[in-house]
């Protein structure tokens, strides 16, 4: 249960290749903005090349960018992505132990 103290945190994984990515983001972004009070974090990532960029949605330009764009994948190779690595506290040790052999 929800309550008035709860925040998530959402990252979502997009596919640049697939015909609905832009819409979806759309909405994702609209949905970040109405709920930026209990989203702590809500981001956008996809692969472009070999590399994963996230969009930071619960920032108004990006946002605005969202809207006014008409492909994703300009979005994602553009100045308001970033590149993207899962935060070290969402592996657990076996994760981290296998990183320091590589």
């Amino acid at each position: 249960m929800l309550t008035e103290l709860s925040v998530a945190d959402i990252v979502d994984p997009h596919g640049i290749h697939l015909a609905d990515e832009l819409p979806k983001l759309k909405i994702l972004a609209e949905y970040a903005s109405a709920n930026l009070r209990t989203c702590h974090r809500t981001e956008a990532v996809a692969k472009i090349d070999d590399n994963d960029r996230a969009l930071d949605l619960t920032k108004d330009k990006v946002r605005a960018e969202i809207q006014a764009a008409t492909f994703a994948r300009s979005l994602y190779a553009g100045n308001f992505a970033n590149d993207y690595t899962l935060p070290s506290c969402w592996l657990g040790p076996e994760h981290l132990e296998v990183r320091k052999k590589r």
